[in-house]
């Protein structure tokens, strides 16, 4: 997974990570309201060297005692510390710990005394009342040993008078000679013992007074922080866990790496479509998103599908991906372009064509012909065919409604019967289109796709889920069937704004001073013998002819034909610009602008609609993007040697030098591989977009763009000619 797509899964699960986040942050709010103030405060002790080998040893002056540090947390010092603060009881069990300090001598032992409370103050006060405990209860144990060696003093005083005394009876006496000096012997240490033990000085003192309690709770910053972090760092493994794990196609390159095809077109979001049943929007030839995604698809479908005639599945992944839609709309398109189509009801099972044309369902429809009894070449059989046919309110539009079907639909569909039908249908007609069950669980598409020229398949953008669409792909090719690609339905992709100009009527347009102006110079230039993209040829001299093609031929083409012409002054060059939707409108008001700004004069043009007839007397011809590439090849499918992109030429001619005295369509004709697939689908580095109704920016992208071009297109064809504009155009670097 690179970056890029990690940035692209943290915006797809966006509510994830914040949810998640905000989760983490209600919880660090409910730790923070239930957490228990907590202080700490410290003293320092510092026992004295007698004490400190005492503690060590656990003798003192022969005495066992337990003088331990440790014994500060006992009862026997909690008490006394509970006493000096009048507290009850146990109050201070568990809030007194103590922790040895490491000094450089050997002889005296340092350790912290802490006490904890909720209140600074409080804490404080523990503390010092603990010191001052454990320091009075290392004097009691001194206190006491002191006694019992004072004790011990006596008894043996008592012992040395009496071993005296028989030395003195008897001075032969060796033994009570012995035990009167082991006596005294225990008598001096005694004293000694007493005497260090009354001079050795207080057994603790305090060298650091414990302070005001600090707070040893996480502060709401501290809390803050780490609810935030681990909050987004949950939420982003939970994003990239949902992400792994969900196979719901949300890209249309997810659809090409999980079928290896291409992506025919992309229908947007229309909840028309949804609230208004039998919903035509090519019935009417609107402009709109859905209406433009339809033609768009028409338009590649003319590249793939055979040319005189053909017959073309539609089906889909699942119920509900809009099949049926597609294919009552693709007719309806199709039929609006002047060729005869026939739509045909293949969805046997839940047939829903009468949504869309119910006046169209009588007759014995598909059913009843697979029904019928006879032969497979019966010649009757496209008689009947035909006959079954019904005619719909769109001209050239005829419908095969489902009809009524005694077999099963699969097994009826599988017969030989089917294929002889779709054959006679596509001898009376340029397109047959047959809608079909969802491929995924059901064998009909398959059936029927294998006798087909061609198949699409439609997903559902956000639903429908890459293992269930390669498995439809991988069923239908092994039924021998030929998927040209699949539709990608219900998607969010947006057509750039620029695009709502072509939506507006001509007397829906805003008029400006300057479009008034421009409108007199047309009307006034109207009158001239020859347009300035037709100058005519010289005598007795072959001129290379270039068309230059976009949609309106309002901006983009005429732009780029006036630029091409200021590149190749001198040489034999016909430039010439039309359009696939003209409007026999001028310029844009914009372009025009533009144009001046650059030295080029657009205010006598009028925008023209391309011919096919016309499309082979040229020797090249340059589109702005693959979509007019396709709709040139959709009508003449002859001109695809000569016919290139404008980006794509660029880097063509880059590689590749003219020879001399060879025509430019000679040349291209011999020398070109460029075939209707180097246009299917869409690729940003040969498309220049339109940059009407948008901002300055992307006009001067837009002039960079074909100036880099189009400079490098003339210096390849004519060397000698200027590649420069009269006015030197702004460009915007690329990064």
């Amino acid at each position: 997974m690179t970056i890029n797509d990690i940035f692209t899964v943290i915006w797809r699960r966006k509510w994830i990570i914040i949810a998640v986040t905000v989760l983490a942050s209600a919880i660090a709010v409910s730790y923070l309201q239930r957490l228990t103030p907590n202080f700490e405060s410290s003293t320092t002790i510092r026992v004295s060297p007698l004490m400190t080998e005492a503690i060590n040893t656990g003798m003192l002056s022969g005495i066992a005692v337990d003088v331990d540090p440790s014994v500060i947390s006992t009862p026997t010092v909690l008490e006394a510390a509970e006493g000096e603060l009048k507290v009850p009881s146990g109050s201070l069990v568990g809030s007194i710990s103590q922790e040895p300090i490491e000094t450089a001598t050997t002889t005296t032992s340092t350790f912290h005394v802490t006490a904890s409370a909720g209140d600074p103050r409080v804490s404080q006060q523990r503390a010092t009342a603990a010191a001052a405990a454990y320091s009075a209860y290392l004097d009691g144990v001194m206190a006491s040993t002191q006694k019992a060696l004072s004790e011990q003093l006596a008894e043996v005083s008592g012992e040395a008078k009496t071993y005296q005394n028989q030395v003195d009876d008897d001075p032969a006496d060796q033994l009570a000679q012995t035990n009167l000096t082991t006596a005294l012997a225990r008598v001096n240490a005694l004293n000694a013992s007493i005497t260090s033990l009354q001079t050795a000085g207080p057994s603790a003192t305090v060298t650091a007074a414990a302070s005001a309690g600090v707070s040893t709770n996480p502060t709401t910053l501290t809390v803050a922080g780490v609810a935030l972090a681990s909050g987004l760092l949950a939420g982003l493994g939970l994003a990239l866990a949902r992400d792994r794990l969900d196979t719901r196609i949300r890209r249309p390159d997810e659809i090409e790496r999980a079928t290896s095809s291409p992506v025919l077109a992309q229908l947007p979001i229309d909840r028309r479509a949804t609230r208004k049943s039998g919903y035509l929007p090519a019935e009417g030839g609107e402009s709109s998103p859905m209406s433009e995604g339809l033609r768009s698809l028409r338009t590649t479908l003319q590249v793939a599908m055979p040319r005189e005639s053909g017959v073309l599945v539609v089906t889909s992944v699942e119920p509900g991906d809009g099949k049926t839609f597609v294919s009552a709309n693709l007719a309806a398109s199709w039929a609006r372009t002047g060729r005869r189509v026939v739509l045909v009801a293949g969805d046997l099972r839940r047939p829903s064509l009468d949504a869309y044309f119910p006046d169209s369902m009588g007759g014995p429809g598909l059913g009843g012909l697979l029904s019928a009894s006879g032969p497979t070449d019966d010649i009757a059989l496209p008689i009947r065919a035909i006959d079954a046919l019904q005619p719909t309110a769109i001209d050239g539009l005829r419908v095969l409604p489902p009809g009524a079907l005694r077999d099963d639909p699969a097994d009826a569909l599988a017969t030989a019967r089917m294929g002889a039908l779709l054959r006679a249908l596509s001898d009376t007609a340029d397109i047959v289109i047959v809608d079909t069950p969802p491929a995924l669980a059901l064998a009909d598409a398959s059936m029927v796709a294998a006798h087909a020229d061609g198949t699409i398949v439609l997903a559902t953008m956000n639903r429908t889920k890459q293992p269930l669409l390669s498995h439809v792909f991988t069923t239908l090719t092994a039924n021998g069937a030929a998927v040209l690609g699949t539709v990608a339905n219900r998607t969010r992709h947006k057509l750039p704004r620029s695009y709502s100009a072509y939506y507006l009527a001509d007397d829906e347009r805003p008029r400006t001073p300057h479009r008034e102006s421009l409108d007199r110079t047309d009307r006034q230039s109207s009158a001239r013998a020859t347009h300035a993209d037709r100058s005519e040829p010289r005598p007795h001299e072959h001129r290379d002819r270039v068309l230059v093609v976009c949609t309106a031929n309002e901006s983009r083409s005429p732009f780029a034909a006036a630029m091409l012409r200021a590149k190749t002054r001198g040489s034999a060059l016909d430039i010439h610009s039309a359009g696939t939707e003209a409007t026999g409108r001028g310029a844009s008001q914009t372009a025009a602008l533009h144009a001046a700004a650059a030295g080029l004069d657009l205010s006598s043009h009028t925008s023209t609609q391309f011919d096919p007839a016309s499309l082979t007397e040229y020797d090249l011809i340059l589109t702005l993007t693959r979509e007019h590439a396709r709709t040139l090849l959709a009508s003449t499918s002859d001109i695809a040697p000569r016919l290139f992109t404008v980006r794509q030429f660029a880097q063509w001619i880059d590689g590749h030098e003219r020879p001399s005295g060879v025509s430019l369509g000679s040349w291209l004709d011999d020398e070109s591989d460029q075939s209707a697939l180097d246009f299917l689908g869409d690729n940003p580095e040969d498309d220049i977009d339109d940059p009407t109704g948008r901002t300055a920016s992307r006009w001067k992208t837009m002039i960079a763009l074909l100036d880099e071009a189009l400079a490098g297109i003339a210096s390849g064809l004519y060397p000698s000619s200027p590649t420069h504009l009269p006015v030197a155009a702004q460009r915007t670097r690329r990064s």
